[in-house]
């Protein structure tokens, strides 16, 4: 289990500061990993393969995170969910999960299953 004690706890913007979509933020305390949003940048093409962020434990390096929260239904804010990574949690309120349609399942509370997961 990740230490959830440590008093420091570290906050790394990885896209949407210095522009609009693509957000994603980790938030780190020891060894745990925390990830808000992970959205397709507004300069991607359709169609285009849009890289994960370097976030801790979405690539080989890196213990994976506890989960990726989605904050709403905008894609700049949840685009790059079907690449994550198999078996990180995913967990998304009631309120956004309707904007997914097809892709959303399960009630309150429940996280989006998504396809080999």
């Amino acid at each position: 289990m990740a230490d959830l004690t440590s008093p420091e706890l570290t906050a790394r913007i990885h896209r949407g500061a210095h522009e609009i979509g693509g957000s994603c933020v980790e938030l780190r305390s020891g060894d745990a990993t925390i990830i808000l949003d992970l959205g397709t940048p507004l300069t991607s093409r359709p169609g285009q393969l849009t890289p994960l962020p370097q976030a801790v434990g979405l690539g080989a390096r890196g213990t994976a995170p506890l989960g990726v929260f989605i904050t709403h239904g905008h894609q700049d804010h949840w685009g790059l969910v079907p690449q994550l990574p198999p078996g990180i949690p995913l967990f998304v309120g009631q309120g956004p999960r309707t904007c997914f349609g097809p892709h959303s399942s399960g009630g309150p509370g429940s996280t989006w299953e998504r396809p080999g997961t």
